[in-house]
């Protein structure tokens, strides 16, 4: 598997579930604005249905409170029939289906009917009577009139403040239908019912009129008797219902002011997310899609990115051990031949290659003297024979590790140009004085003796340098400089250093027959 192929694979396993818990969240949240949304509907539903109600049943009941003060109806010095007649002429200016008066013992004469007959067993007179209350009364069929219609009752009252009657008028169930109507769309509707939770007014169909909640089919209504509460401010807790052949609703309740009325407001979550639910859909695809292109993008990123390394590992595969399968530990692998490539792996100094690359950059930011020293190890072939080439090797190391320690600028370069040849460049000084005394520092590091086995090795460094005032002069001149400046030093003695002089350039070529 491919570098490429390790980061694709890694970051699919992390946006992947990322992108997908991303689109839930979107989702939750759509689906959450969506339900908030449903029961501010259900809310102001039954908010605008509830105010319509009772400004109708106000109107009424100021109506017939109006018509309670005037003393030709409440004088019970009159008959019943002669005090209902007198009602007449606001039966016909307000075109009430049924108008009547009765006394307090219950006792009733309609306009349209002369007749005086007791009506005291109607729970809606009687409670008029006892509550000295206005009230109105459930759904009636009006027989007379083939119609539905609502009864209100309103308390007569003498000018000593004792009851003498009740008026009462009716209202038209067509009235309350056309309130419930004119709200009711496919997703809210608002039915009315009576504190026993039969229905009194249903925009859908009159001939649910009379059946109790309780008894619907789920498709028609639900509900729970143990959900409903009534709080002291008559207003009926809201709460949600599921079913599986209806969905999600809400239900939103609330007492109509001054009756045994309740309102009754259910929001469908189905059908109102319904109608958003392309928009949901199509959002989803859009983040979808994004993502697709998103990924696709990075995909060719990351092989633009990594195509090299995968090139160089599978040209090296002959060359590397790469026997994990771990990208760290390819990179690791991968890192090491890298080094191996650059450096001397027995001495950390650099190769000649990339010293002379590393070297010669440094020459290009050269702004003062810069100096090239060639330094040769003394003896390196005695203590090879004498005590072995480990014991050699180990003298190479400590000799590496001085010149690390003695050139420590960064832009001093060290490299191994041989078995026992470095070459140093550095310009870490302002003086030829100041290099001279750290060569000399250097000439006595490196002075050492070796001593086993009753045998005795002494060895050192001859050092050639070459002086440069300007990054003109090429690097590899330089070099021949302080190799030539070497020769000089070995010849005199060794364990010592030579500063380059162009006339030593003739005496090397008569004695090494050179150029």
């Amino acid at each position: 598997m491919t570098i490429a192929d390790h980061v694709r694979k890694t970051t699919l396993r992390y946006t992947v579930p990322f992108i997908l818990f991303i689109l839930l969240m979107n989702f939750g949240y759509w689906l959450a604005e969506r339900i908030k949304v449903t029961k501010k509907i259900a809310n102001n539903q039954v908010e605008m249905v509830s105010l319509h109600l009772n400004t109708i049943i106000s109107d009424y009941k100021n109506l017939l409170y109006a018509m309670s003060q005037d003393s030709q109806v409440f004088d019970n010095q009159v008959s019943l029939v002669e005090r209902s007649n007198r009602l007449w002429p606001y039966q016909e200016s307000f075109r009430f289906a049924l108008m009547g008066i009765s006394d307090e013992f219950g006792y009733s004469s309609s306009t349209f009917d002369s007749t005086t007959f007791s009506i005291g067993h109607r729970d809606y007179f009687k409670e008029a009577i006892t509550t000295k209350k206005f009230v109105i009364s459930n759904v009636l069929n009006n027989a007379m009139f083939e119609e539905k219609i609502y009864v209100m009752c309103q308390p007569l009252f003498n000018t000593s403040g004792h009851l003498t009657g009740v008026i009462h008028a009716s209202i038209a169930f067509s009235e309350i239908q056309q309130v419930l109507n004119s709200a009711a769309t496919e997703s809210v509707y608002s039915v009315l019912v009576d504190d026993d939770f039969n229905i009194i007014g249903h925009p859908v169909s009159d001939t649910y009129i009379g059946s109790n909640v309780f008894d619907l089919s789920e498709d028609e209504f639900i509900f729970n008797r143990d959900e409903i509460t009534i709080n002291s401010t008559n207003i009926i807790n809201g709460y949600y219902t599921f079913s599986f052949t209806n969905g999600f609703n809400y239900l939103q309740l609330e007492k109509v002011e001054g009756t045994h009325w309740t309102l009754v407001s259910k929001a469908n979550f189905n059908s109102v997310i319904g109608q958003n639910i392309y928009f949901a859909v199509l959002n989803l695809l859009v983040i979808l899609v994004l993502s697709l292109i998103i990924y696709r993008r990075v995909k060719k990123s990351i092989v633009t990115v990594t195509g090299p390394v995968d090139h160089f590992l599978e040209r090296s595969k002959n060359v590397l051990v790469l026997e994990s399968s771990l990208i760290n530990e390819q990179f690791d692998a991968m890192l090491q031949a890298s080094i191996d490539g650059v450096y001397c792996p027995r001495s950390g100094a650099l190769n000649r290659l990339y010293f002379m690359r590393f070297a010669e950059k440094a020459q290009l930011n050269q702004t003062q003297m810069a100096a090239c020293i060639f330094v040769d190890l003394d003896n390196l072939k005695t203590v090879n024979d004498t005590f072995g080439h480990i014991a050699g090797d180990e003298v190479i190391v400590l000799f590496a590790n001085i010149l690390k320690e003695t050139f420590q600028h960064e832009d001093d370069h060290i490299g191994r140009f041989g078995g026992d040849e470095f070459v140093v460049y550095t310009h870490d000084f302002n003086l030829l004085e100041e290099l001279e005394s750290k060569l000399k520092r250097l000439l006595k590091l490196l002075r050492k003796t070796i001593e086993k086995n009753n045998k005795r090795v002494v060895f050192s460094a001859s050092i050639g340098v070459a002086v440069s005032t300007e990054s003109k002069t090429p690097l590899a001149t330089l070099i021949h400089c302080a190799d030539i400046a070497v020769y000089r030093s070995k010849l005199e003695g060794k364990d010592r250093y030579t500063i380059y002089d162009p006339s030593m350039e003739a005496k090397h070529i008569n004695a090494t027959g050179v150029i």
